[in-house]
């Protein structure tokens, strides 16, 4: 009876030609999922700051899993190409976007986790996913004909469920580790401090990551492998939409200048913007102590500028120029002396 619902599941157009329930949804779902990873591709290869690093290659990686993911489920549906080469699209995607969603999750949480063991643990967890269940369902794929994966009590669909099991616990289990360790860093820091509201973001976007896992859980036990394929195909997309929106800014507020902030709290995080320089100041040279008194030397005060004009009037009688030879001479009379030696005194003085 589930083998007959199957395979009237995959009719495409009813008799009067109108598209079935099932047809729509998949059209609405491959559409949904296809646009997600165009957008997040665009995103990612445009705004990331370093691409050195698993983060940037992970989320790259998951993102176009997205697209063989919807297209060759896509293709399946629509029965373009025949039953091998779009499961064998189909597979190639689905693996990119299971592991490449858990170690985009797992690239960000060493920012958060110190312990080298945990990071071990956590990282040997998703390899060992990795390798059991993607060779265990490509073998599976290739073996068993398309008619036996949609019975009930096939091994496909058994191990489909197993394996889908697995990867939630596991996305429970990353998804555990941010919510332990930022309602911690929320508990040591003031409600007014601005990175609070990155770390409820944060505590948020996990939340619905744990609800997405439970959605994508309960449809893989109804037995409708059609409504798991698309709702798998949305809600993969989404995750990577809210992990994106997210962990960048994390990684952002924990890290400076590419580096991780290791010798402050973890709870005190630092901007990424530069404070603006100051510009330098032109450096004005300070004449040295003998120039300074030579010059205060050359400027005579205003006292000695009237005595020495006063001075000259007197003499100025007794002046003879011989503009023939060029040379000033001056003429003293007897009684006038004083005053030209004072006047000469003090012309020497203000020379000097």
């Amino acid at each position: 009876m589930a083998f007959e619902s199957r395979q009237d599941a995959m009719l495409r157009i009813m008799p009067n030609g109108r598209y079935t329930v099932e047809a729509i949804m998949v059209i609405i779902c491959a559409t949904i999922s296809l646009y997600n990873a165009i957008e997040l591709l665009a995103l990612i290869f445009t705004s990331s700051k370093r691409r050195n690093d698993l983060y940037f290659w992970s989320l790259a990686a998951a993102s176009v899993g997205l697209l063989p993911y919807a297209t060759g489920w896509l293709i399946h549906y629509l029965d373009v190409v025949g039953d091998v080469p779009d499961m064998i699209i189909n597979d190639i995607g689905w693996m990119l976007v299971t592991t490449g969603q858990a170690l985009v999750l797992y690239s960000r949480i060493e920012l958060l986790i110190k312990s080298q063991t945990v990071l071990c643990l956590i990282k040997w967890m998703i390899i060992v996913n990795a390798g059991i269940w993607h060779s265990a369902i490509t073998v599976l794929i290739f073996t068993i004909g398309d008619q036996q994966r949609l019975e009930t009590n096939s091994a496909f669909i058994k191990v489909e469920k197993v394996q889908t099991t697995v990867f939630c616990v596991q996305n429970f289990i990353l998804s555990g580790f941010y919510l332990w360790k930022t309602n911690k860093i929320i508990k040591k820091t003031t409600p007014q401090h601005r990175t609070t509201r990155v770390l409820q973001h944060l505590i948020f976007i996990n939340i619905l990551l744990v609800l997405i896992d439970v959605a994508l859980l309960a449809v893989a036990f109804t037995n409708n492998f059609l409504w798991q394929q698309g709702v798998k195909a949305v809600g993969y997309s989404i995750k990577l939409k809210l992990e994106f929106a997210v962990l960048g800014k994390l990684g952002d507020f924990l890290c400076k200048g590419g580096e991780p902030v290791t010798d402050a709290p973890m709870f005190g995080f630092v901007e990424m913007d530069p404070e603006p320089q100051s510009k330098p100041r032109p450096v004005q040279p300070i004449p040295a102590p003998e120039t300074a008194h030579c010059q205060n030397n050359r400027k005579p005060s205003s006292a000695s500028v009237a005595e020495s004009s006063r001075n000259r009037e007197l003499v100025s009688d007794e002046t003879v120029v011989d503009k023939g030879k060029g040379v000033i001479r001056r003429t003293l009379d007897k009684g006038k002396s004083k005053c030209a030696d004072d006047c000469c005194n003090n012309g020497v003085r203000a020379s000097n």
